[in-house]
């Protein structure tokens, strides 16, 4: 039994059956480092599984929370069973604060100066085995902290994929947004941050049509500002919820030296709640360069809309991205740089494409070419998004746009290869988009 459970965690998780069952999850934290989740199901399971892989993230920092069952690891999947493999109803494990930073995911923690903390809880979402196939569940939660623990999410009733957090700050009010700001941010990034929220939010009104739906949920995290030994500003977004995390002395340095490191860096997070209302999830997941390009791009003409930039800083930055992009190709096409580690090529390079695509619309105004795309771009019915993979759709909107086959060829080969010249290739790519 344990053998044959095991392999359909392996072949059989991600394709679990519609149906869900029902029962309870709740999240507690039993001390400053050390959490408790706790699952019961209204029906008796075999297994329950989890598939999102994170490097060792599980094997490093989960453990059964009972005796008698046993957690397995096994290729991406993560198992919790019986030992003597009999249905049960309810199970749980203990997790130890682990804040890693994985390529491309979320983080599970982010640490907070004052003993907070914020958990996403995507890591803790699987399925359950039962009656011969994997099932998903839908659970009504619970968010339980320490003492003096405030716990604010944004939807604590409900185990979704969200960040929580716990911990003895305050949330902050201002239009539109929510904040739980650690102490220790800097006041460069915690100002850059609130003076962009509400920019951001008016200029995609004006632009796209876009008005949130409920305020933003925002959290900023330094708890290891001071003892992480690298440095890294990490962000995350889910739906109406943006989470940033400074670790390392560096990343207060990079606030501090540039005024408009957290604004560019908010806008580009706004941008990404905007995609998600319009694509869902769906937008970028075949090749990530579609909807980071497109959020770094637009975040640079977004700012430049704000007022943030003169002609000639903007053209410098535009100058720094193609370098960049540049350089990266010089290691790999855009379509293999996430495998190889080069994430950072889906923004720089997916960026300059769609510069590139905004020039040919308006050679005057390229930054007006980007936003004439992405309102085109937005038009489609849902007949077309979610069906094509999202690059198709970018190249149907060229098309519709009125770029010929060739220019969608040489955009497609593009990106699928690595060039001997990444000069020659930028130069052939831009003379190709032309209308």
């Amino acid at each position: 039994m344990r053998f044959f459970i095991t392999l359909a965690a392996i072949w059989g998780l991600s394709g679990a059956a519609g149906a869900d069952v029902s029962g309870t999850f709740e999240l507690t934290r039993e001390a400053e480092r050390r959490w408790k989740a706790s699952f019961c199901f209204g029906e008796s399971v075999s297994a329950l599984g989890f598939e999102r892989p994170v490097a060792d993230f599980r094997a490093a920092s989960w453990a059964t929370g009972e005796p008698g069952f046993e957690l397995i690891h096994t290729g991406r999947t993560s198992l919790i069973q019986r030992a003597d493999k009999a249905p049960f109803n309810c199970a749980s494990v203990t997790l130890t604060t682990n804040t890693m930073i994985p390529p491309k995911d979320y983080m599970p923690f982010s640490s907070f100066s004052d003993g907070g903390a914020s958990v996403f809880t995507g890591y803790l979402m699987g399925q359950v085995y039962r009656n011969g196939a994997w099932e998903s569940y839908d659970l009504r939660a619970s968010y339980r902290g320490l003492e003096g623990d405030r716990v604010v999410t944004r939807n604590p009733k409900a185990l979704a994929e969200q960040f929580v957090y716990f911990g003895p700050r305050e949330p902050k009010e201002v239009a539109g947004a929510t904040l739980v700001i650690d102490p220790q941010v800097p006041a460069s990034a915690r100002l850059g941050v609130v003076s962009t929220l509400p920019r951001g939010t008016k200029l995609l009104a004006e632009l796209f049509g876009f008005r949130p739906a409920e305020p933003y949920l925002v959290f900023l995290a330094a708890g290891e500002l001071e003892t992480s030994a690298t440095d890294q500003t990490k962000a995350g977004t889910l739906p109406y919820q943006i989470l940033f995390t400074m670790k390392g002395k560096g990343s207060a340095r990079w606030a501090d030296s540039d005024p408009l490191y957290f604004p560019r860096f908010t806008m580009h997070e706004v941008l990404h709640i905007w995609q998600r209302e319009v694509w869902g999830e769906w937008l970028g997941d075949d090749h990530p360069w579609v909807h980071e390009g497109a959020a770094e791009a637009l975040a640079y003409e977004l700012m430049n809309q704000a007022g943030a930039y003169n002609a000639a800083e903007l053209e410098s930055l535009w100058a720094t991205v193609r370098n960049k992009c540049r350089n990266l190709l010089a290691e790999t096409s855009v379509h293999d740089a996430p495998e190889k580690g080069r994430f950072d090529t889906v923004y720089q390079c997916g960026a300059l494409i769609n510069r590139m695509v905004g020039e040919a619309l308006n050679p005057d105004a390229p930054g007006g070419g980007m936003i004439r795309f992405w309102q085109e771009m937005a038009k489609w019915d849902a007949s077309q998004k979610g069906v094509l993979t999202s690059e198709q759709l970018y190249l149907n909107t060229m098309a519709r746009l009125g770029f010929g086959e060739g220019a969608r060829t040489a955009l497609s080969a593009f990106l699928k290869e690595k060039p001997a010249s990444p000069d020659a290739a930028l130069k052939a790519l831009k003379d190709a988009l032309t209308l």
